[in-house]
């Protein structure tokens, strides 16, 4: 069964050669291939998988290790939220920690309408961006 998708908006550059699977499951028929260094635009997300959209209008999805999920940048930010902290951008995939109000998290990247966190755990994952606004 293939995995739910959650919307998501964004454009990332593929850091390796990939096929683009017509459905996000590894045995799905390809569409084409892809080639690193270019950018794809991202429509979706799934917890193993980004759903984009071909320059030819073809939607299709690629593999989450292809693309750079995040910019990378440093920053301690405010909790306003609980929340789960997901090991991909993606709210299906397994939980890794939990930010909790009132606290602080280390920002080590951000996109995908989500904040790449180390936590005090040494845990790395992604929360919502909205539990810091």
């Amino acid at each position: 069964m293939p995995e739910p998708v959650e919307p998501a908006s964004g454009r990332v550059q593929l850091i390796q050669d990939a096929y683009v699977f017509a459905r996000p499951i590894q045995w799905s028929e390809h569409i084409t291939r892809v080639h690193a260094p270019y950018y794809v635009i991202v429509t979706g997300t799934t917890e193993h998988y980004v759903r984009v959209r071909l320059k030819s209008g073809q939607v299709g999805f690629v593999t989450m290790t292809a693309v750079a999920l995040t910019i990378p940048t440093e920053k301690v930010l405010s909790v306003f939220r609980n929340s789960p902290v997901y090991e991909t951008p993606n709210t299906h995939s397994r939980h890794v920690d939990r930010v909790y109000t009132p606290g602080k998290v280390l920002v080590i990247g951000a996109g995908l309408g989500y904040l790449k966190v180390h936590m005090h755990s040494g845990a790395e994952g992604y929360v919502p961006a909205n539990v810091s606004e």
